[in-house]
């Protein structure tokens, strides 16, 4: 067979028109595709503080999210702030109770907090008042929490705070992770969550 211009010509637009189809197999299997999700870090207590304040976790009924730490929301003395965190989880363990260690930061302010599992408000608005805290998160009917104030002026003993919402969910997802300020996070997996109270 004798190669013309007319017959290059056609070998080249059949190699051209079958690149294309191929081209777009491939795009439109790429679209198709969603790019996966970053790994986020997790940790067996993680999944567990998660389970417990999403309602999933039936062996708890109530939490108590409280620190010792920063007195009256007053930032403190690193080795102040060291010995309150020390004292209020064996204060809690005097009581009887169970609590899971969290971190937090809020206003600015890094903490060392406790998630306290099956407290009263009786028991929190006392351990509140021990470490002249200004306020705690009350969970009760999980996913189900609100902003408790104390009333350190006044005859009511606690309050919910001006201004806060009862919050029925607790976010944890990737925006969460890039939170700067007003979360929490587990201590093993550094993975933040945040309960929007405000």
């Amino acid at each position: 067979m004798k190669l013309t211009k007319d017959k290059l010509r056609s070998i080249i637009e059949e190699v051209m028109v079958e690149n294309r189809k191929n081209s777009m197999i491939l795009s439109e299997n790429e679209d198709m595709e969603t790019p996966a999700e970053p790994e986020m870090p997790t940790s067996e207590t993680f999944e567990r503080i998660l389970a417990i304040l999403q309602g999933q976790d039936q062996s708890t009924s109530t939490v108590v999210i409280m620190s010792g730490q920063n007195p009256m929301a007053e930032k403190t003395d690193p080795a102040k702030n060291s010995m309150l965190a020390s004292k209020l989880e064996k204060d809690i363990q005097k009581m009887g109770l169970n609590y899971i260690p969290i971190g937090g930061k809020f206003e600015g302010h890094d903490e060392r907090s406790v998630m306290i599992l099956d407290a009263t408000r009786a028991q929190g608005q006392q351990l509140n008042r021990m470490y002249k805290q200004w306020g705690y998160v009350w969970g009760q009917n999980m996913p189900n929490f609100e902003m408790i104030q104390m009333d350190y002026d006044g005859d009511r003993g606690e309050f919910k705070a001006p201004g806060s919402k009862t919050a029925t969910s607790v976010d944890a997802g990737p925006e969460v992770q890039k939170a700067q300020d007003n979360y929490s996070f587990d201590l093993e997996s550094g993975r933040k969550f945040i309960i929007s109270l405000y």
